[in-house]
């Protein structure tokens, strides 16, 4: 029964998925759409800043996990954006 529940949030899980490696990105939504996630990709910060403005994004303040081949000072800039969680390339 408690699968279920789970099952049904998921399928209501919207992500907006930004990476500029286009194959990489491909991937991350097919494996995202195979959990029944609905994913909006873009490849640039820009395009995702416009996306979260004018779509459901903006309705509510979604979590933010951001995976990056960057070090400091972009890290703390994230963080004090917002990034709920940062972490650097390679994720083991």
């Amino acid at each position: 029964m408690q699968d279920r529940g789970r099952d049904a949030a998921r399928e209501r899980l919207r992500v907006l998925l930004v990476e500029d490696v286009p194959d990489i990105r491909e991937v991350f939504g097919l494996l995202l759409h195979a959990e029944s996630v609905d994913v909006v990709a873009t490849g640039s910060g820009r395009e995702a800043a416009e996306l979260a403005a004018h779509d459901d994004f903006a309705r509510r303040r979604p979590r933010v996990i951001v995976v990056t081949g960057y070090d400091e000072p972009f890290v703390s800039r994230a963080r004090h954006a917002g990034a709920d969680m940062v972490f650097n390339k390679p994720v083991l």
